[in-house]
């Protein structure tokens, strides 16, 4: 999706838990390289793993996050959701 504004890339990113996957943020603050390298592979696939950081871990998500990198050696059943964030499920979308 794209930023109406700005028009730069924004990528929702989410973890597993208990089989269903519910978003955590959004993030959007990519270099114009990565961001076209992260187009291309939305056309190719429309679920990935990437590594961000964050300031810190909040209740309803990550605060400050930044992008650190593609991980294309993991599966996104891989990514399982922190502990913490169970307590607030009701506040979480489920994606898929």
């Amino acid at each position: 999706m794209r930023s109406p504004e700005s028009g730069k890339l924004i990528l929702k990113f989410g973890q597993y838990y208990e089989g269903h996957l519910y978003g955590i943020s959004e993030i959007n603050n990519f270099s114009e390289v990565k961001e076209r390298e992260l187009l291309d592979l939305l056309k190719r696939e429309k679920k990935f793993v990437i590594t961000i950081k964050g300031q810190e871990l909040v209740s309803n998500g990550v605060r400050h996050q930044r992008f650190v990198r593609i991980r294309q050696d993991k599966d996104i059943k891989d990514v399982m959701m922190e502990p913490m964030f169970t307590r607030n499920l009701v506040n979480l979308e489920k994606i898929y």
